[in-house]
């Protein structure tokens, strides 16, 4: 008994210590510590994903609401105003058909459209994209800001103010204009479940190709006529007669089928690269939109769609035939005083 005991004894107990004999003890807290109100550290993680969340969220209500169309349709208003400013701002020039600086009433105009087109764009490129840098982001860029800082330094540059459409340099960049609202437009008329116009397929593609062929003819004519006058300006002051935006537009919708003219323009480098560029433009681009539309034109045609019923009446001709009989049979089978029902049976 005495063995076994000794075998299974339990050890002492441990007697509880005073705070007199540990007087350096320290507390040890193991469970989960609560802040005090008003102490707690802001999650970013957390604030970033909510974010991230409303952003999504907005893009997709942007993308598929009608406010969303609204939107696109104020964005190719925009353009369309710049576009007539950008012409508006053609037709300053003096008695001897010479370009004028601009003055107040078209420079301050161009400058508020270019500052309102890039803010709603940017916003509503942000929220969509969420920053992400796209061909038509960078067209906006190169559409609004020359303009504001070519506007901007004619209030304090003289030389500026003096060039053509007071935009020194930074000219060469207007024509752009045109080639954003044909890319606004293209976003305008895209399908989408809350379109403004309910549009068929066939109609939507045709005022895309309208609106490309447009487009394209008043961006090369905008391109022509800024280039000549800021390049080859000497040259022009040698003609006889002034040479406007309207002209150049002339000069490009005749040069895709007649050839150039020198009657409306001089004959320069500049022109033949034009009239080069028109040509590989309609031959590049033009064939495929098109075949698409004949393709169309054919799929809703009544004609390329028509089939014979199937459970039309006919009659079955049975023997030897000859040719008088048969036209005989056929001349009175088809008589008028049979009804037009008699018409629909194939025999």
């Amino acid at each position: 008994m005495d063995r076994a005991a000794k075998l299974f004894r339990l050890p002492p107990r441990a007697q509880p210590s005073t705070e007199a004999e540990l007087p350096n003890t320290a507390a040890v807290y193991t469970g989960t510590c609560i802040p005090e109100p008003g102490t707690e550290r802001p999650d970013h993680r957390q604030t970033w994903r909510e974010l991230l969340l409303l952003t999504q969220q907005l893009s997709f209500y942007l993308d598929h609401s009608r406010l969303g169309r609204i939107w696109d349709l104020l964005d190719t208003a925009l353009s369309i105003v710049q576009v007539s400013l950008f012409v508006w701002s053609t037709t300053a020039v003096g008695s001897h058909g010479q370009p004028l600086p601009l003055g107040l009433g078209h420079r301050v105009p161009y400058l508020l459209v270019a500052v309102v087109l890039l803010a709603q764009f940017a916003a509503r490129h942000i929220l969509l994209t969420g920053g992400y840098m796209s061909w038509f982001m960078a067209l906006t860029i190169l559409d609004t800001i020359p303009p504001i800082i070519a506007v901007s330094l004619s209030f304090t540059s003289a030389h500026t103010h003096a060039s053509y459409l007071s935009a020194g340099v930074f000219v060469l960049f207007y024509p752009l204009c045109f080639v954003r609202l044909q890319r606004s437009l293209a976003q305008l008329l895209a399908p989408g479940q809350s379109s403004l116009v309910r549009l068929t397929e066939f109609q939507r593609k045709l005022l895309l190709l309208s609106s490309d062929i447009v487009t394209t003819l008043l961006a090369v004519a905008a391109a022509l006529h800024t280039w000549l006058h800021h390049f080859s300006a000497h040259e022009l002051e040698q003609g006889d007669k002034e040479f406007n935006y309207f002209d150049a537009l002339f000069f490009c919708s005749v040069s895709i089928t007649a050839g150039p003219s020198e009657d409306i323009i001089p004959d320069l480098l500049i022109t033949r690269l034009v009239v080069m560029l028109i040509i590989t433009l309609a031959a590049v681009f033009l064939p495929a939109p098109v075949g698409e539309i004949l393709t169309l034109m054919r799929s809703v045609s009544h004609f390329d769609n028509y089939s014979a019923d199937p459970r039309t009446n006919h009659v079955l001709m049975c023997g030897h035939l000859d040719y008088t009989a048969v036209c005989e049979f056929l001349t009175e089978f088809y008589n008028q005083d049979h009804g037009l029902r008699i018409m629909h049976t194939s025999v």
